[in-house]
């Protein structure tokens, strides 16, 4: 099986994901662009569902990662987001889980890219080898 080149709609997606924490995340509001939903319809899916959503799913960014990333990011907002919720950050899983808590025909195709970014992410990312992590879990 050969693999396609990169969409113009997946590039976009990679150039959203952030290393953090060790693995790749894409931010609440950012996906749910890329998702043509509202980031709220997200928050509420993570907040009506917390067993789906551990924390290796999807966390919340802690005020110096969010600062380090706007650092990186100059264009990186706060989203607009409550200090009560603050930022989402999804890994792969987390971003997979969405399509079985929200269920949506449209949400699912547009998915397919952003699954597929991830799963390319670390092969086309220098990142992978040269960037450490924001915070180092402490198990």
């Amino acid at each position: 099986m050969t693999s396609k080149p990169a969409s113009f709609y997946e590039t976009q997606v990679t150039a959203h994901l952030r290393p953090l924490r060790g693995q790749a995340v894409i931010l609440d509001s950012d996906l749910a662009w890329f998702l043509g939903i509202e980031p709220a319809e997200i928050i509420a899916a993570v907040e009506d569902n917390p067993e789906a959503f551990p924390e290796d799913f999807v966390f919340r960014l802690s005020r110096a990662e969010l600062v380090e990333l706007q650092r990186r990011n100059p264009c990186l907002t706060d989203g607009g987001l409550s200090a009560k919720h603050g930022r989402l950050a999804f890994t792969t899983h987390g971003a997979g889980m969405l399509l079985v808590v929200i269920k949506d025909e449209k949400f699912s195709l547009a998915a397919i890219p952003v699954f597929r970014a991830f799963g390319n992410y670390w092969k086309v990312s220098e990142d992978y080898l040269t960037t450490k992590p924001l915070v180092n879990r402490k198990s």
